[in-house]
């Protein structure tokens, strides 16, 4: 009975102790963290509890309202599991529409984030054109002139209200689209000059982007960092981009990255250059189209 009870008593002081040991080093952390001199105007939060037992672990400024910015995502994808469930797969579709519009190639889209993604094999572009000129072969489909994407059901204007300008022109403010391609971003490649205010040059984009690129970055200190921010011109990304800020100086291949103009000419682009056997050369877009139809 002794011993039962000091090997109860000891369980019960170690985890007592482990516990206090994760708060501590969470304590401890989080005041380096707070001390970094990128904090000095900041103001952070973090809240932690014992999952299995609800315990609050570690709480700093958990009361405190502030922007979620990308932690927000978390509770995108918890919702996402909870309403669609862990097994829903998006499904865009592609087929011919022979009886309406003879030659027209249409994309009935979902809303699939991943959809021409390159961080998997399968939603990569090379797999998307191989499954599509695999069912086109396989039916003897050819001469396809246009590309027509329904957007039946969409909202026309995927930027919500209230972002800022500053943001939508760049990566993480890509717009969540019924068509999303390449998560709806894509690189620009910058060459900076030798001196501090020299201009700064496009010297290319990954994937290509027909539209007019303009520049009026400089070159600042090295070791300066990315300060370039991408702009589309009074929201119409059909005229072109201009990026602005700087980057270090002597780059020859600084990339950042932008959002994606118009994912539906985007991918109807794609589309031409990886099936031009199938495609006729005076192949068009029809993008945006609020006409829903059978197959």
């Amino acid at each position: 009975m002794k011993k039962t009870f000091l090997s109860l008593l000891g369980s019960v002081v170690f985890t007592g102790l482990m516990a206090q040991t994760v708060s501590e080093k969470l304590q401890k952390a989080f005041g380096q963290f707070e001390a970094d001199s990128q904090m000095r105007h900041a103001i952070s939060s973090l809240y932690v509890i014992d999952a299995s037992t609800g315990e609050v672990v570690f709480d700093k400024n958990s009361q405190v309202g502030m922007a979620p910015a990308s932690t927000q995502k978390i509770i995108t994808g918890v919702t996402a599991f909870e309403l669609l469930g862990k097994d829903y797969r998006y499904k865009t579709s592609f087929g011919v529409a022979k009886n309406i519009w003879p030659g027209c190639f249409y994309i009935k889209p979902s809303g699939d984030p991943t959809l021409g993604s390159w961080r998997w094999e399968e939603t990569g572009e090379k797999s998307l054109i191989g499954m599509i000129r695999q069912h086109l072969e396989e039916k003897k489909i050819g001469g396809l002139n246009n590309v027509f994407v329904s957007m039946a059901g969409w909202d026309n204007q995927p930027v919500p209200d209230g972002w800022i300008w500053q943001d939508i022109g760049n990566y993480y403010g890509a717009a969540a689209d019924a068509l999303n391609w390449r998560e709806n971003q894509f690189d620009i490649i910058l060459k900076s000059g030798s001196k501090i205010g020299d201009s700064v040059k496009i010297v290319g984009t990954n994937p290509k982007i027909n539209i007019l690129k303009l520049s009026y970055a400089t070159s600042a200190a090295k070791g300066s960092g990315d300060n370039a921010y991408v702009y589309y011109p009074l929201n119409t990304p059909y005229s072109g981009l201009i990026v602005k800020g700087t980057i270090p100086v002597n780059e020859e291949k600084f990339v950042i990255s932008a959002s994606l103009p118009v994912s539906q000419l985007q991918i109807a682009t794609v589309l031409m250059d990886g099936l031009r056997d199938v495609f006729s050369d005076n192949m068009k877009l029809s993008h945006r189209a609020k006409t829903n139809y059978s197959d």
